[in-house]
């Protein structure tokens, strides 16, 4: 059922990754053959350096998705099927606009959960939850530096709107009453 066609850049076709996609999205689609799919989209996403980023947004709500209805079921332990969706994540997490789209999603509360729950399970598993919730607190860190430095930098430019132009004279301002200039 799977043609693989290859263009001049050698990627695959992105209709492959959408047909994968439509069955994660399918609510009767059992468990089995969607933790299937994920593996299967893990492993077609490996090798492809340019991924549709409606492909990705789907792939991400559906991982996310579907390991938030695993953990409302008060689960003893991590399933191969959660596991097939973190590591999803995990390679989905490689780009940073991705791991954002995830943080706003609440990823980390989930990564945390599943942490708790991997406790004595696969090392594997574990590494990646690390690994992802490292790079997310730190894309987290990125983003609120550069929207300090541009919120800094738009108020210097606001407040040099609003300030006379220095004398020519060579005097220095000074709020003092007493006229000593400092």
């Amino acid at each position: 059922w799977y043609q693989r066609r290859v263009h001049g850049d050698g990627t695959r076709k992105v209709t492959v990754l959408r047909c994968l996609v439509s069955v994660l999205r399918k609510p009767k689609s059992s468990k089995r053959l969607k933790g299937r799919v994920m593996f299967a989209l893990r492993q077609l996403c490996q090798d492809s350096s340019r991924l549709d980023e409606t492909v990705s947004d789907q792939m991400m709500r559906s991982a996310i998705s579907e390991i938030t209805i695993f953990l409302r079921g008060n689960p003893t332990a991590v399933d191969d099927f959660t596991t097939s969706a973190v590591m999803l994540l995990a390679l989905l997490s490689q780009k940073k606009a991705n791991l954002l789209k995830m943080a706003e999603k609440g990823v980390l509360h989930i990564l945390d959960k599943l942490l708790l729950l991997n406790r004595d399970g696969m090392h594997v598993l574990t590494d990646s939850i690390m690994q992802m919730h490292s790079r997310m607190e730190q894309a987290l860190e990125d983003a609120a530096r550069l929207k300090a430095t541009a919120q800094s930098s738009s108020d210097e430019d606001e407040e040099g709107a609003e300030r006379p132009p220095p004398s020519s004279e060579g005097e220095c301002e000074s709020s003092d009453d007493d006229g000593a200039g400092f």
